[in-house]
């Protein structure tokens, strides 16, 4: 997988402003006086082999603990590189009533897991992004007519079947440098 997503404005990283004063590596692990004892109000939960590894479910034990959770009234928020309607659905399988849902590496928030959603929110990035998105989208396809993408409202996440379509996507990104300006590459 190849994920392309803008630099958004305020910078690449927020986490060098924000650092969370707790970890567990574990959802069950997490004692409800934490919660309580701090006056804590909301939790964030990395989904992408934090929560769950790749292609499994998450712990039965770590989905009664969300659930608790919730029922306190404590918000949760599932995040991922994932697009929020791929997180809607593991959500509903979950069973959670009301989880704020961070997709796309933060791109998009939706709230609830309904679909279409209530409120759902999606970080603006300039014209040229977009414009140069579009353009890298159309050479990959024009390379590479068959392949995938994941369905993004932002970005552009082809998924390609092999490591000489990996190759091919590359080199042309290589060939495209003019073109990617505020533009963040990840590989998968």
């Amino acid at each position: 997988i190849i994920y392309i997503e803008s630099i958004f404005q305020g910078g690449d990283n927020m986490f060098n402003k924000y650092f969370p004063d707790f970890y567990y590596n574990r959802v069950d692990l997490i004692p409800i006086d934490l919660f309580l004892n701090n006056n804590i109000k909301l939790v964030i939960f990395d989904l992408d082999n934090t929560l769950a590894e790749h292609g499994k479910g998450i712990a039965a034990s770590d989905i009664q603990k969300m659930k608790e959770l919730e029922e306190m009234g404590i918000k949760i928020v599932i995040s991922s590189g994932k697009p929020v309607h791929y997180l809607c659905g593991f959500m509903r399988q979950v069973g959670l009533q009301e989880p704020i849902l961070l997709g796309e590496n933060g791109g998009v928030l939706q709230v609830g897991v309904e679909l279409p959603p209530k409120e759902l929110y999606i970080l603006p990035y300039v014209k040229e992004i977009k414009d140069s998105l579009a353009v890298i989208k159309s050479e990959i396809d024009a390379k590479l007519p068959d392949v995938w993408y994941q369905p993004n409202l932002i970005g552009v996440s082809p998924f390609p079947k092999h490591e000489a379509e990996f190759e091919v996507i590359e080199a042309l990104l290589q060939e495209n440098t003019d073109k990617l300006e505020g533009i963040k590459i990840y590989r998968h």
